[in-house]
């Protein structure tokens, strides 16, 4: 796994994490009786920022942005990769290329998630100890990318959590 965020990383073999839907389908277990079992946590990233916010359940993250920025005409690919551009601190330029999204629609998405205050948090907290800590206390003593690491190391802990219950 990654030093910082602690999300997977294939080393050799087949790389399930970047292999397309129809492909997955094929995949058998080698055990007899074995199952393959494939756990998808929708939208986590955007849900860990949503839970960091404390807003209330959100069923949907991608159509909830599309009803909050009322453009209801850009497809929810377009929504999920313009927000996830905005939250990991893409350029409006480069998400405006990806998603389609002008400026003021990421003005809005990136003060709807408080995307700055999270970034001052975390660089004071950076200064003041010389690490941040995840959603779920799991120490970062890397400086740069803060939200990204924030929210991936927080992601992927959630994920090993989920995993480990199921």
């Amino acid at each position: 796994s990654s030093t910082i965020t602690g999300r997977s990383t294939i080393k050799k073999g087949i790389n399930y994490l970047t292999m397309k839907k129809e492909d997955r389908k094929n995949i058998k277990s080698q055990f007899k009786g074995g199952k393959i079992i494939e756990m998808d946590i929708v939208s986590l990233e955007p849900r860990i920022l949503c839970k960091f916010n404390e807003f209330e359940f959100i069923e949907d993250v991608y159509t909830h942005v599309s009803d909050l920025l009322n453009v209801n005409n850009i497809y929810r690919k377009k929504i999920k990769l313009g927000l996830l551009a905005i939250i990991y601190g893409a350029s409006y330029n480069t998400v405006k290329k990806l998603s389609g999204l002008n400026s003021k629609e990421c003005q809005k998405i990136k003060e709807y998630f408080k995307i700055d205050e999270l970034k001052n948090i975390l660089k004071k907290e950076i200064a003041k100890k010389s690490k941040i800590e995840n959603m779920y206390g799991r120490p970062i003593f890397n400086s740069s990318a803060l939200i990204n690491h924030f929210i991936q190391s927080s992601a992927a802990d959630c994920a090993q959590l989920a995993f480990m219950q199921y």
